[in-house]
């Protein structure tokens, strides 16, 4: 004797339209009944066949996982009761017949598995109610935005209003006995300056409560002043229409409140970006405190001459204050102390000399493959004339040919064009970075702030510190010390006070040195010019 689990499916809104659970029962007992087919499980839906993703599905399928050797079939009135997407139920129906070895039926939609050409029948029953479904949905959308451009609000009442119908039996939202006057006060408030989080608060110990993300939703809403935004869909934009339900508010509040809301806005993006680049302070946010380790900041402060001296100070404990010329000059220093390694400087010399040669070599062999397909195109030009001339072509043929060959000549002089122009960028790169190098302290002097800050990036790796007499910083970019002339860098001032900056003048190579490794290191060395260049141009 066969055995079956079946399946009955209603939804909500089928449950309205007069379909039973009950009627499906008795037709699926009655047909095992009839084929003598004996139930050993059944369970009842109330929820729609878009997806699998089913309370009673998923217990109906662990069940099945456990007790598959005991079920035959899984049994229901028609397709439709088995779902409503197609792709989930193609997928069930593997799982169920291949895994688990039982068949999937509607008593009244049968279909014969292993007949190959009853698959489209399958397929037609599966479709069919998906299209269903997809049309309801249009129809559905479709309704809600003619409500919409008609002023009425159908969804979900806002707070400060409820759902009710008006005397033509139509959705309509009305003012809220209780809160309403909540809503109206929330606006007043906050065109008046009371923050945010205050009128939450309020409004909170008289029973509404409401998140910060939905308060500040709930003040940008038109439908407190009568209107309602109909979104853009297809060819139709966007539009705002006057709504058949009564505004809690004026115009001219809700305005206010959005030029309110707008100004904290631009406030909160001012204080994000932090402090306009001075030359005077161009060290701050590079700095870092020795004492808390937060960042210092900087300011100016005018002397008994109506001089103003400008200051890098601590913020958060206060302990630090620096007169901002004496770091400048500092660093100043360093940076005319900087020398390339004379090793190094040859090899660099030599390898941007390379480097310019093999660039040169490329591009020439590029533009002259380029070339050899130019006059290709040409003399395909020439012969396609030919062809007309001696009608071997027509004129239509000869009119689409010589606009391919025409496209393909544009193409070859528009790379040929571009090669030139970024060999010379190339070259104009490399050339400038040397020169760069060459005249670090120069180059610092001179540049604006933008630039010190990223040529200073580029060098330290982490907040450089000063502690009042000493500037050092942990680490230092691996590439620039690697050009750097050893001790050069790391000496002293002019005033005699040293430039500690710690556990780097050991880690740079010393004149003269020449690594074990022609493979190593001292590649690794020569191309890190370009590396490091890179990151401040």
């Amino acid at each position: 004797m066969k055995r079956a689990a079946i399946m009955c499916r209603v939804s909500s809104d089928e449950q309205a339209k007069g379909y039973s659970l009950d009627d499906q029962l008795e037709r699926l007992e009655r047909y095992c009944e009839k084929e003598q087919i004996e139930i050993v499980y059944q369970f009842n839906e109330d929820h729609s066949a878009k997806s699998f993703d089913r309370p009673s599905w998923k217990e109906w399928m662990a069940y099945a996982k456990k007790n598959h050797k005991d079920i035959d079939y899984l049994l229901f009135t028609t397709w439709d009761r088995f779902a409503r997407d197609i792709a989930g139920a193609y997928s069930v129906i593997a799982e169920l017949t291949n895994k688990y070895k039982i068949q999937p039926q509607a008593i009244e939609q049968q279909i014969d598995f292993s007949i190959p050409e009853t698959k489209a029948m399958l397929a037609l029953y599966l479709a069919m109610p998906e299209i269903d479904n997809d049309r309801r949905s249009i129809k559905i959308r479709g309704g809600i935005r003619q409500a919409l451009k008609q002023g009425r609000w159908i969804r979900k009442a806002p707070v400060g209003y409820r759902n009710m119908r008006d005397d033509q039996n139509k959705p309509i939202i009305v003012p809220h006995e209780s809160n309403a006057d909540l809503i109206r006060y929330a606006f007043e408030a906050f065109a008046d300056g009371v923050t945010q989080a205050e009128i939450r608060s309020e409004l909170a110990a008289k029973g509404l409560r409401l998140s910060k993300s939905n308060f500040s939703r709930l003040l940008r809403r038109e439908l407190y002043i009568g209107k309602i935004i109909v979104p853009a869909e297809g060819d139709e934009p966007e539009m705002v229409v006057e709504a058949v339900h009564q505004g809690l508010i004026s115009e001219d509040l809700f305005y206010r409140v959005q030029n309110a809301l707008d100004g904290t806005k631009k406030r909160l993006n001012s204080v994000a970006k932090v402090t306009k680049k001075r030359d005077d302070l161009y060290l701050r946010g590079k700095l870092q405190c020795s004492n808390c380790g937060k960042n210092l900041t900087g300011s100016a402060s005018r002397g008994k001459l109506g001089v103003r001296y400008y200051y890098y100070h601590c913020n958060y404990c206060r302990k630090e204050r620096y007169r901002a010329d004496a770091i400048h000059e500092l660093l100043t220093n360093f940076m005319e102390s900087v020398k390339f390694n004379k090793g190094i400087k040859a090899i660099y010399d030599s390898i941007v000399k390379e480097i310019l040669v093999k660039s040169g070599s490329d591009e020439k062999v590029i533009t002259n493959g380029l070339k050899v397909q130019q006059e290709k195109i040409k003399e395909r030009l020439t012969n396609l004339q030919d062809l007309l001339v001696d009608g071997t072509v027509d004129a239509e043929d000869y009119k689409s040919m010589k606009a391919r060959f025409n496209q393909e000549l544009f193409e070859i002089n528009q790379k040929m064009r571009n090669i030139r122009v970024s060999s010379t960028n190339f070259e104009n790169f490399i050339l400038s970075g040397i020169h760069l190098l060459k005249n670090l302290g120069k180059m610092h002097d001179l540049a604006s702030v933008s630039l010190k800050q990223k040529i200073l990036g580029s060098i330290f790796v982490d907040q450089i510190i000063f502690d009042g007499k000493i500037c050092r910083t942990p680490e230092i970019n691996s590439a620039f010390k690697l050009i750097l002339k050893h001790g050069g860098a790391f000496g002293t001032n002019k005033k005699g006070q040293p430039l500690n900056f710690s556990r780097l003048s050991s880690q740079v190579e010393p004149e003269g040195f020449e690594p074990s490794s022609k493979q190593g290191t001292t590649k690794l060395s020569t191309y890190l010019f370009c590396v490091w260049f890179s990151t401040i141009a």
